[in-house]
């Protein structure tokens, strides 16, 4: 029979991870079970004493899990998460091809929005 591999993993590799376990899962004929929560859901669930086969996080949550003890020292960078940016319908879209476009762009901005909500900060 085969095994069941359990992940934990924050929500925002959401649609990549569910397109590799789905194709894990066709080659292996192995069983995954992913959870996906925020990181700081991810924190208090292995702080609780939760223990996943593989935990997806950002970087700095990893290296806390390490440090506490809650996960294995080594850590694979499997991928990186983009940045977006928007515009309020019918407002000019500015440049911001290069670093100094981008600058001015934000400082141009009349309002501007850092969400960090699934860090935690």
């Amino acid at each position: 029979m085969p095994a069941q591999i359990n992940i934990l993993s924050a929500g925002a590799v959401s649609p990549g991870l569910v397109k590799v376990i789905e194709a894990f899962r066709r080659e292996t004929d192995h069983d995954v079970k992913v959870t996906f929560a925020t990181a700081p859901e991810l924190r208090k669930r292995m702080g609780s004493g939760e223990s996943p086969d593989v935990v997806v996080g950002p970087p700095d949550l990893l290296d806390q899990l390490a440090k506490s003890g809650h996960a294995a020292a080594e850590r694979v960078t499997v991928g990186r998460i983009g940045v977006g940016a928007m515009v309020r319908d019918g407002a000019p879209v500015p440049r911001i091809a290069t670093v100094d476009e981008f600058k001015q762009a934000l400082l141009n901005s009349q309002s501007i929005v850092f969400n960090q909500a699934s860090t935690g900060l």
